[in-house]
């Protein structure tokens, strides 16, 4: 299990806990997230032509964030 879903699994079981106080805050946070990621996902299918492409594409991601 990836630290994420764990995460996720916390705030979730936190806020069933404490009921109606952070539930609407928790759900609205959850969906800026999913659709946020959504949103991420949509625009990485228009670069993904082959596993290849996606590998480059990513890579050079990553190239240009890392400062030498």
């Amino acid at each position: 299990m990836s630290l994420r879903t764990s995460l996720w699994g916390y705030f979730f079981d936190m806020a069933i806990a404490m009921r109606a106080k952070y539930w609407k805050l928790l759900v609205s946070v959850a969906f800026l997230y999913f659709f946020c990621l959504g949103i991420y996902t949509h625009k990485r299918i228009e670069v993904w032509k082959d596993s290849d492409t996606l590998k480059r594409e990513l890579r050079d991601l990553v190239s240009s964030i890392v400062i030498d």
